[in-house]
């Protein structure tokens, strides 16, 4: 997810700066990236049991930060990071793909899931959904339509562009929304369990 990042903002015109330290605490991570005199916002591209940690830690420098989904799989956990202050924003690539103007089935397959599971993976679109949800980690192709408009892998690319670019101007561009597609998320995994 990282090289991702860095090429969207290299698109973007955007400086990138690479900060990779892994297994160090995140106050130790904020120390080490205070000395980027010309950062101006933060990408949290790491495995999902660091954010929080990462969050908690960078939010001391004031920086906006985007976190990759989902902030953390535990509901508290989120909740208390929706309180730091400062700019916080999650990655929804789908939010730039729904119009709100259209309702229909929302389904979602593909063989191979991330190691938060399906209902973490699929977090926005559960979030946005406004009909029927079918979730699956079947098939060989991957296959995704949200509100009833079916979705190419070139949509979900030029999606993730764009989110960033809106994070740019707006870096706390959907924190009401981001603890409310946790609840559907956990709700829908505990549904599907």
């Amino acid at each position: 997810m990282g090289r991702r990042y860095q090429a969207i903002l290299r698109s973007l015109g955007v400086p990138v700066q690479r900060h990779d330290v892994p297994g160090q605490a995140s106050g130790v991570y904020a120390r080490d990236l205070a000395r980027y005199h010309d950062v101006t916002g933060i990408i949290i591209a790491s495995p999902t049991n660091t954010h929080a940690d990462y969050v908690r830690g960078l939010a001391l420098l004031g920086l906006p930060i985007l976190c990759e989904k989902p902030l953390s799989t535990d509901l508290a956990t989120v909740a208390e990071l929706l309180r730091v202050p400062g700019p916080l924003a999650m990655m929804a690539q789908y939010q730039c793909l729904d119009h709100g103007d259209t309702e229909g089935d929302t389904a979602y397959d593909f063989y191979h899931s991330g190691s938060d599971g399906l209902a973490w993976d699929c977090i926005q679109l559960l979030g946005l959904a406004r009909g029927p949800v079918s979730l699956k980690a079947e098939s060989p192709i991957w296959r995704c339509t949200l509100n009833g408009r079916r979705l190419s892998l070139d949509d979900v690319g030029t999606a993730y562009v764009d989110f960033v670019a809106h994070w740019l101007q707006d870096p706390d561009s959907n924190r009401a929304e981001t603890l409310r597609w946790h609840q559907r998320a956990a709700e829908w995994r505990g549904n599907d369990a």
